[in-house]
């Protein structure tokens, strides 16, 4: 993962021609605090420090930032649940005994409202762009939530002012600047994938270290190779790999940038050919009937006129419009609705979860009109047939290396492992015991039937005599000490984990 990050991250900034190196920190003052309140009494929650107590408990992680009190949909806001041990709680407030009964925490809230500051002040001294790549994580010391951005862009009016910009965009603590080094883009990614000795509590998504990124980021440089991506399909993105420092990177292509190329439909893989056409030319369709001024106003006229074909109110309309508003009602249909739903009987949340699967649709059709058929609708069936090939081939791709993958494996083993690889496909035969629980049903004599509570145990005792998995074992035990940052200190940090409670 770290891998890729990285490698997005130089290919990013070989078309800039600034890359700044960021990072944020807090004062005392400004950190983001949340108090842990149990579930159950709805009160704050301080445990002694001499207590230990290892039963787990349940917490609502609340919001009480100082510099949030005038924001009543900010402070007192529940962030998110959590369970921890009482012990491990009380460990983390003596570690945090500086912030009484509160918690820091990375806040995505501020580095998005950073982020928003920075753009404004940029547009009122010039129109030109600014791309980012942000990470948030935590020291590994104190857990001192803190961020490393990367900022690429080509004006010399940004360089300039780049340091008044941020000053005037972060307020809550130090900023730290600099050209970007060679070095910067592995540095930043490595925190995308990095292992800490952290706490549970920041564990949980809402509080785990997090990445943001610019749209369409590291993509650039495919956008300008685009008529050598189409021209072979099979290999597009192996052949277009660029050369970062020196090198040429082998890294697998990410989903939004195969999504770029390759759009792939709501429903894909259970529609009709037929069906498949129709959903990418959508946006054609549209444009026969309909006025597009903005993307809101045509949502909301659909949306009209979907509702009333229900009840038969647009019984003027010719065939072919009353079929694309019957497509578009399957299209945003949710699984949950009636046979008979009316878009008309939906709640107000509700409906503006209907526009928002509409806009979905109608922008990939856009996206496909004019990215990948260049605006022209006579590209359209050679460019839907380029996709289904593509995935096609993937999905071919995925299924000779696995099959190959299996049969190197069983080569290679006694025939004990090779009756367990089929432990690992969803197309093994299975059994239900009394209570209805599957299990695998193992052939011959040497491998009575497992049951659910037994069967982990078998798999783990007989993959541990494997020598193909003793090696596998002893890799991702090596990758793993290696991404460790600070290895030394978070070591360290293992009293406030859970592993040896």
């Amino acid at each position: 993962m770290s891998d890729i990050a990285a490698y997005k991250c130089k290919l990013h900034s070989l078309d800039y021609r600034y890359n700044m190196f960021v990072t944020l920190t807090y004062s005392n003052d400004n950190v983001p605090l949340l108090r842990l309140c149990n579930c159950n009494i709805c009160s704050s929650v301080k445990v002694s420090y001499n207590e230990v107590d290892n039963d787990f408990l349940d917490y609502e992680a609340v919001d009480v930032t100082p510099r949030f009190i005038e924001k009543a949909d900010r402070y007192g806001k529940v962030i998110c649940h959590t369970s921890d041990h009482s012990f491990s709680i009380s460990q983390l407030h003596r570690k945090f005994k500086y912030f009484d009964d509160s918690f820091p925490y990375l806040s995505k809230y501020d580095a998005q409202c950073f982020l928003k500051r920075l753009r404004k002040n940029i547009s009122k001294i010039t129109d030109e762009k600014i791309t980012y790549y942000l990470v948030g994580e935590y020291g590994p010391v104190h857990f001192r939530p803190h961020f490393h951005v990367i900022f690429s862009f080509d004006s010399e009016k940004i360089f300039q002012a780049f340091g008044k910009l941020l000053h005037k965009s972060w307020t809550f603590g130090n900023i730290d600047f600099s050209l970007a080094g060679s070095k910067c883009s592995n540095y930043v990614a490595k925190y995308v994938n990095s292992r800490n000795s952290c706490p549970r509590l920041y564990s949980v998504n809402a509080l785990r270290p997090f990445c943001l990124h610019s749209s369409h980021y590291a993509e650039r440089f495919y956008k300008s190779q685009k008529e050598k991506v189409y021209e072979n399909v099979t290999t597009c993105f192996d052949d277009f790999m660029r050369k970062v420092d020196g090198r040429t990177s082998s890294t697998y292509p990410w989903r939004s940038l195969v999504a770029l190329f390759f759009p792939k439909c709501k429903g894909y893989g259970n529609k009709s050919a037929n069906e498949l056409f129709y959903s990418y030319k959508l946006i054609s369709e549209v444009f026969r009937y309909y006025q597009i001024d903005t993307m809101s106003s045509l949502i909301d006229e659909l949306f009209c006129d979907m509702a009333h074909d229900q009840i038969n109110f647009r019984q003027s309309y010719s065939n072919a419009h009353k079929y694309l508003l019957r497509f578009l009602v399957k299209e945003v249909r949710d699984v949950s609705w009636r046979v008979d739903q009316l878009l008309f009987d939906l709640s107000d949340d509700e409906k503006v979860k209907v526009k928002h699967r509409l806009y979905s649709v109608l922008h990939l059709s856009l996206h496909f009109h004019s990215f990948v058929c260049d605006n022209k609708p006579s590209n359209y069936l050679k460019m839907f047939k380029k996709i289904i090939f593509y995935y096609s081939h993937q999905d071919y791709k995925c299924l000779t290396s696995s099959l190959q993958m299996q049969e190197d494996l069983s080569s290679n083993s006694p025939q004990m492992y090779s009756d367990i690889i089929r432990c690992f496909y969803d197309n093994v035969f299975l059994r239900h015991d009394d209570l209805g629980y599957p299990y695998i049903q193992f052939y011959g004599s040497k491998y009575p039937n497992l049951r659910p509570s037994e069967y982990s145990i078998f798999i783990q005792s007989a993959l541990s005599d494997n020598s193909l998995y003793q090696t596998f074992l002893a890799y991702v035990n090596e990758q793993f000490n290696l991404s460790v940052k600070h290895k030394k200190l978070n070591d360290a940090n293992d009293i406030f984990c859970n592993n040896n409670v």
